[in-house]
């Protein structure tokens, strides 16, 4: 899902509105990194 999004802010025109999709992808990304090194951690810990 990311990476179609990724692709589609890639051919906006509108500059400004692709660059806060890409700012706000890059977030999720992070956030989805984050949450699945937790779930990995807590599954190992059990």
């Amino acid at each position: 899902m990311l990476l179609v999004l990724a692709s589609i802010a890639k051919h906006v025109k509108n500059k400004k509105f692709g660059t806060k999709v890409r700012a706000i992808l890059k977030e999720e990304n992070r956030h989805l990194a984050l949450c699945t090194k937790l779930a990995r951690t807590n599954a190992a810990s059990e």
